[in-house]
């Protein structure tokens, strides 16, 4: 384990040094190759010049001005490195000596005039892309031109503080050395800026090295080189015709025959942008320089030839950059509708899948809510039904296309639909869940039902509700059962005595609210023991079946008749007129009572003992106003029973 970590430690260092190393080479390499390539540019300028005469162009101020624009002050440093090396190599090959001062100022001049103008203005050329607006190319020119008329004025200032200053070769300077210094940044500094200085940016950080494909992909390096040969092609032509057409028409002054090659120079402008415009150009301005050295006649014309040349530069390139601006809005328009084209077919693509996602949903949702156990139904906002599925077809005893269209309260039992009407229209804003029992008016079922209103996610509520009823009708009747088992007594299918205590309970509050006036009715069967030792047990249940019977059939509607237990009665008389009405009512009991009972075991005789009390004369509380008739019932029986007593309170 150990010597593993130790392995992976020591090759993480040796990549660390490797990287660093590996910098430090590609610098080495870098400097070495622009000192070669200055050189070589310093040498063709010689071999181009004559004596006597200015140059027709200046590639070494090109060169100077792209380092500075590409490297800042390294770019100066680089240009006097080169510029020294130059002076050096001439002066040991022309076995002479230069003084220190001149040396200096000459290594010197060139790199420091550029640098005071390019420096300041470099940030107005230098981009994330080089020359892609025509503005960047106008800045560039413009520091051209600065840079060149104070190249030219220091130059001027050299020759006058070394005395070498004449007339005409001062105009020959002026003149000639204002147009090769600013031909030679326009060729060559566009050239390089779009041409190799991404190279150096992919050679620097690792990407690549000199001469391999680390720079460029293949297929792009091909492709470059295919271009370059067919410029040289339709470059040539041109150049073939500007050099023996005029000769041909006995002309000998060709500088206008040159603006012929602005055609080329824009179709490579329109057709590349401007790389290849810098391209064009570069290559434009080294064949006219060639061509002029071999064509001695023509030297009187170098400054026309400079100056039309100069205009062809500036055309290309400003047409290069509009080209590429044109070209890098078009692949940006291109690539955004490609971009959005994808987006929208993805977006179609999830609209479909959602789409389709939302019919299988759907599809699923109708099947369970058709084979949902309950029944589901869609009301519109005037309360129209819209959907009802097969249970509550089922439920509501009516076909589908009856119970499409038909409003709600159509659906409820006339005895149940204002409750349900009012409940309906208080819930209808409601967006929480409604519950509510009502009956169904053609089945006559129980249903429960909960509904709640249609609504959209974080939104105003839609139209509308959905409805779910469920069958309780067999509930219902369960809790009936059970209530009325709990209210009744299961013989005589009277009040038994919890029922009673509630409905005295609810008479006694009504009186007191409406000051009406309740009697109490506490009945004893006289001689109901003896029925049953005589007759049996189920003589005496028949004989009070009857007692039930005959006391109903006296009382109103309002009344209660109420077993309390055994053979004792009780009758809650609301709203009765006065004690003699209370009274009367007992009297007749009495009567009715004492009539023989047809038996199927035989005839049986009773007699009734009635107490008579009345809420207002003794009190409020139901339980004191039972206590009173209790008392009043017993007063009867030993007044001989078969009577009725009424209750005072001074007894």
């Amino acid at each position: 384990m150990n010597g593993h970590a130790a392995t992976t430690t020591a090759e993480n260092e040796l990549r660390l040094l490797s990287g660093r190393w590996g910098r430090k080479c590609r610098i080495v390499v870098f400097v070495i190759g622009y000192l070669l390539f200055y050189e070589g540019i310093f040498y063709s300028i010689n071999s181009l010049g004559r004596e006597g005469v200015a140059s027709f162009w200046y590639p070494s101020a090109g060169l100077t001005v792209f380092g500075i624009l590409a490297f800042g002050w390294v770019g100066a440093v680089l240009d006097v490195a080169g510029n020294a090396s130059t002076l050096l190599l001439e002066t040991v090959w022309q076995k002479s000596s230069l003084p220190m001062g001149d040396f200096l100022s000459e290594v010197v001049l060139q790199a420091a005039t550029y640098a005071v103008v390019i420096l300041p203005l470099r940030r107005f050329v230098i981009r994330p892309a080089f020359f892609v607006q025509p503005a960047q190319i106008w800045w560039f020119l413009v520091a051209a031109a600065l840079g060149t008329m104070l190249a030219t004025g220091g130059e001027l200032v050299l020759l006058g503080w070394l005395g070498r200053t004449e007339p005409d070769p001062l105009r020959s300077i002026i003149s000639a050395g204002l147009a090769g210094h600013f031909i030679g940044i326009v060729a060559l500094a566009p050239a390089l800026l779009t041409g190799v200085l991404p190279w150096l940016q992919r050679y620097f950080s690792g990407g690549g090295r000199p001469g391999s494909n680390g720079w460029l992909p293949a297929e792009r390096s091909n492709a470059s080189i295919r271009r370059t040969l067919e410029y040289g092609v339709i470059f040539g032509l041109p150049l073939l015709a500007f050099r023996d057409l005029p000769a041909s028409l006995g002309l000998s002054h060709r500088p206008f025959f040159m603006l012929l090659l602005l055609l080329p120079l824009i179709w490579a402008s329109i057709d590349g942008g401007i790389r290849q415009a810098s391209f064009a150009v570069f290559v434009l301005s080294a064949a006219l320089a060639l061509w002029l050295k071999a064509e001695p006649e023509q030297w009187p014309f170098a400054v026309e030839y400079q100056l039309v040349t100069i205009l062809i530069a500036v055309t290309g390139l400003l047409l290069g950059s509009t080209m590429e601006a044109r070209n890098r809005t078009g692949a940006a328009l291109q690539a955004d509708a490609s971009r959005l084209k994808q987006e929208l077919v993805a977006t179609i693509r999830n609209l479909r899948s959602a789409n389709q996602e939302l019919v299988i949903k759907e599809s699923h949702l109708r099947a369970l809510v058709g084979a949902a156990p309950v029944g589901i139904a869609q009301f519109d906002e005037q309360g129209r039904c819209c959907y009802l599925n097969a249970i509550g077809r089922i439920l509501a005893a009516c076909g589908e296309e009856r119970a499409l269209g038909r409003h709600f309260l159509d659906f409820v039992h006339p005895d149940d639909r204002d409750y349900v009407e009012f409940m309906w229209q208080t819930n209808s804003a409601d967006q929480q869940v409604n519950s509510l029992e009502f009956r169904l008016q053609d089945s006559g079922a129980w249903v429960s039902v909960q509904w709640v209103k249609l609504m959209e996610f974080d939104g105003p509520p839609l139209a509308g509700s959905i409805v779910v009823l469920t069958d309780v009708t067999e509930q219902r009747r369960k809790d009936e059962r059970i209530w009325h088992q709990a209210h009744y007594d299961a013989l005589t299918e009277l009040p038994n005595r919890n029922l009673f205590w509630e409905r005295l309970d609810q008479v006694l509050r009504r009186a007191k609210r409406d000051k009406q006036q309740t009697a109490l009715l506490w009945i004893d069967l006289d001689g109901f023991k003896a029925i049953n030792d005589r007759l049996g047990h189920a003589a005496g249940d028949e004989l009070l079946r009857r007692v039930a019977v005959r006391l109903g059939s006296r009382m109103r509607g309002s009344d209660t008749v109420a077993r309390m237990g055994g053979d004792e009665f009780a009758v809650i008389l609301p709203d009765i007129a006065d004690r003699d009405a209370a009274v009367h009512v007992a009297t007749d009991l009495v009567m009715r009572l004492a009539e023989p009972f047809g038996l199927q075991s035989g005839v049986g005789h009773v007699s009734a003992s009635i107490g008579v009390a009345l809420h207002s004369a003794c009190t409020e509380s139901a339980e004191t106003l039972v206590k009173c008739a209790d008392m009043a019932m017993y007063a009867a029986k030993r007044a001989g029973k078969n009577r009725v007593q009424v209750w005072q309170p001074t007894a």
